[in-house]
């Protein structure tokens, strides 16, 4: 697919489809590409960024939830989403609307080129042993089973994960 502006806000977010590229581009440090995915069932979105070009400022990527909770994020900088591009997987606790944001990873350094990307989001249906926001303080901790393999995400610098394990 291609990105059609406008798509700055999550109200106007683009509908993608799990697995399909979505080619878009950053105009500038204060452009946002905002995108919708609906699932129709609780499991893993996984997001992709590729790019093409070496760009100082880089690419902000992050997922949240229709509540607005931070899910994962990450940056691509520099040549990081060159040839291999970088993903972030997280937890979906439910059906619904979830988003994807890029953005300038830079709010005062301009593209070299056109800071054009392919971003992909995938669904899964895994379940079991994945982190499901908000879990950010004790009383939301996600139970833990002994011997088991949690996968989980920390978003951002502020993001806690709390976890509750019966003995």
């Amino acid at each position: 697919g291609i990105e059609y502006e406008p798509n700055d806000v999550s109200s106007s977010a683009q509908t993608l489809t799990s697995g399909s590229v979505m080619n878009g581009n950053i105009a500038s440090t204060s452009d946002i590409d905002w995108y919708a995915i609906e699932l129709t069932s609780a499991g893993t979105l996984t997001a992709r960024l590729d790019v093409d070009s070496y760009e100082s400022p880089g690419w902000d990527v992050v997922i949240k939830d229709s509540s607005n909770n931070l899910l994962g994020s990450f940056n691509c900088r520099l040549s990081d989403c060159q040839n291999n591009g970088a993903s972030v997987t997280v937890g979906a606790s439910a059906a619904g609307t979830y988003y994807v944001y890029v953005q300038s990873a830079s709010s005062y350094s301009s593209f070299d080129g056109n800071g054009s990307y392919a971003l992909t989001v995938t669904s899964g249906s895994t379940t079991s042993g994945i982190e499901y926001e908000p879990n950010d303080v004790s009383s939301s901790a996600q139970t833990l089973t002994s011997g088991s393999v949690m996968n989980g995400n920390i978003a951002s610098t502020s993001d806690i994960d709390w976890y509750a394990i019966e003995l």
